[in-house]
């Protein structure tokens, strides 16, 4: 479960860098922002997945056997899911580019195991349903606890204009490709580790380099020359930017580090709910910065520094967070609570 948190709080702390800067270090240009999160994702996570495989504990030959005696079957799978994580992002960034606040965005991840449970349920009849995916009345009233507390959250807590149906498509798209995601990852490695009788840590961990090859897929935005000439043009900002992008990358690459590792004690959806927590600290974050703006405002000033990054008030205008609304996110944030640990007990 400590992967999970892990992997959660990097997701929060990326939402939040994201939407500062996405509009400002890549000017709105989610296909930069792709490419840069492909290239830097996967050579981050191959390095520290190799680090792991030499001083982790366990025989590095033998990850080896296994990720090439199994590569044909369930490592394309896993290159799949790489591949789909890509994919997310890309609409993930386009989300953020529009004109919408980071806690939509996050509040909608958080909500992706109520339609992977949706999904489930409707490959029922066909004997699909996923043998980790917990269904009693139970588990079924703590996800619908969870997904209230995050769409009244979402819903009426927020001051910041809204886009009128311009990212609805990626925002669909983006949730349906996390579904497909979860339940790739789900299936794989569960009939994968019930298959080949390996440990759930060994399998898991010899796999891993499939997935961040499968996450570089989403360089091939850079196939189309229009996307090379607008990189090649952006490249200045981009060197200017270059030690909050390498953070913001080392965090995005733990998200799916943790996560990957946390599904050797838990199943993908159970995984997935404890992620979904990031709206949490989202939402703790974004007060913070409503008051940090209203303070600049206050004093006449239009930018100030946090921890020695430049913020000015209309990236900050993106976290307007409605004083009188307080108590209501407070109940919104323990419905969240508790539907998870109702569900995570069922």
């Amino acid at each position: 479960m400590i992967l999970a948190i892990l992997s959660g709080l990097c997701l929060a702390l990326m939402v939040i860098a994201d939407k500062l800067m996405v509009n400002d270090c890549y000017q709105g240009d989610a296909k930069q922002a792709l490419f840069i999160s492909s290239f830097a994702g996967a050579a981050l996570g191959l390095v520290v997945t190799s680090a792991y495989w030499f001083f982790g504990g366990t025989d590095t030959t033998i990850l080896w056997e296994i990720l090439t005696t199994w590569w044909s079957s369930y490592g394309l799978l896993i290159f799949v899911a790489g591949a789909l994580s890509a994919q997310v992002l890309y609409h993930y960034f386009h989300c953020l580019s529009e004109d919408t606040d980071s806690t939509i965005i996050a509040s909608w991840l958080a909500a992706t195991p109520i339609f992977v449970f949706v999904f489930s349920l409707i490959l029922l009849p066909f004997g699909l349903l996923f043998d980790e995916i917990k269904i009693s009345p139970w588990a079924v009233c703590g996800i619908i606890l969870t997904s209230c507390g995050l769409a009244l959250l979402e819903r009426y807590s927020y001051d910041s204009t809204r886009s009128e149906g311009k990212y609805w498509h990626h925002l669909a798209a983006m949730v349906l490709l996390s579904v497909l995601y979860i339940v790739l990852i789900d299936q794989t490695l569960g009939k994968g580790i019930e298959h080949t009788n390996i440990g759930s840590h060994d399998f898991i961990l010899a796999l891993l380099p499939a997935y961040w090859l499968g996450f570089a897929i989403g360089m091939r935005v850079m196939i189309k020359k229009e996307n090379r000439i607008s990189f090649g043009e952006n490249i200045p900002l981009l060197r200017q930017y270059f030690i909050p992008i390498l953070i913001m990358e080392l965090l995005g690459m733990g998200v799916f580090f943790f996560e990957f590792l946390s599904l050797e004690e838990l199943d993908s959806v159970t995984s997935s709910i404890i992620i979904g927590l990031h709206v949490i600290p989202v939402w703790i974050v974004s007060v913070i910065l409503t008051h940090y703006n209203d303070s600049l405002k206050r004093k006449g000033r239009h930018s100030g520094a946090i921890f020695r990054f430049q913020l000015n008030t209309e990236m900050l205008d993106a976290f307007r967070v409605r004083k009188g609304s307080r108590l209501f996110q407070l109940i919104c944030i323990i419905a969240i609570i508790l539907g998870l640990t109702i569900f995570v007990l069922a």
